[in-house]
C-alpha cells in the first residue's frame, strides 16, 4: 500500500462517510478570471429530544416491627414515603 493509499485509508477510518446525503447544489462562478464550482450536501442527522414527565408511583418495601422487649418479630409491606 503506497503512501497515498495510507492516507485514504486513515482517512475513512477516522472520518468515514455520512450515511445519508441528501442532494448536492452545485454552483459555478468566476472571479478575477477563474471559474470555481461550490458543491453544497444535505445532511440528515437525527435530532435528539429529552422531555420530563410527571408520574406517581407507590413502592413497598418490607418494614421489621418488634413488639416489645421480647424477640417476637413480625414483617409487614407498608408503602414507601
Amino acid at each position: 500500500m503506497g503512501e497515498i493509499g495510507l492516507v485514504a485509508a486513515l482517512t475513512l477510518f477516522f472520518f468515514p462517510a455520512a450515511p445519508q446525503t441528501l442532494a448536492a447544489d452545485v454552483t459555478y462562478f468566476t472571479q478575477d478570471g477563474v471559474t470555481y464550482r461550490d458543491t453544497r450536501h444535505i445532511i440528515q442527522r437525527p435530532v435528539v429530544t429529552t422531555h420530563h414527565e410527571q408520574r406517581q408511583q407507590t413502592i413497598y418495601r418490607q418494614k421489621l416491627r418488634t413488639a416489645g422487649p421480647i424477640c417476637g418479630t413480625r414483617t409487614g409491606r407498608t408503602p414507601r414515603k
